[in-house]
């Protein structure tokens, strides 16, 4: 028999928060470029609460959600930008596929996908350490060299 609960699926601000706490604790500079809408605002005429409806980001398409100066290695601080997605499955729309190339292109770098993907990242770049990270967080591809 089926157990009739879910797991809850983290959302996208949730692993960005996740992340944006991981990459400070490390010395980062970080920058959320993404916005956080109100709910709504009194109406000031008769002071009534009136919801928000828009629910745009009013940004130009396909710029990632956090941006990252890395902790200076040689007094050079590298950049990250990171587009924080769902832990399971989120599209990546044309934009943003076309800035990740642009980026690519230059000496920055750029990261797609939940807090595991940035875990990832931050360890194949030597920001961090396994031993750093605890052991249910550790990238399966990470796993043989731990010990």
């Amino acid at each position: 028999m089926k157990p009739r609960w879910k797991v809850p699926v983290k959302l996208e601000k949730h692993e960005q928060d996740g992340g944006v706490k991981l990459l400070r604790s490390i010395g980062a500079v970080v920058y959320e470029i993404g916005t956080r809408r109100r709910k709504g605002k009194p109406c000031p005429k008769c002071r009534a609460f009136v919801p928000n409806d828009d629910f745009g980001t009013h940004q130009t398409p396909g710029i990632p959600d956090v941006l990252a100066f890395l902790p200076a290695r040689d007094n050079v601080r590298e950049v990250l930008w990171w587009e924080a997605k769902r832990e399971k499955g989120s599209h990546f729309r044309k934009e943003q596929k076309e800035f990740r190339e642009f980026v690519l292109m230059t000496s920055t770098w750029h990261c797609v996908g939940a807090l595991d993907e940035l875990l990832a990242w931050l360890l194949e770049h030597r920001y961090l350490a396994i031993s750093q990270i605890p052991h249910y967080r550790i990238p399966k591809r990470f796993q043989q060299q731990e010990g």
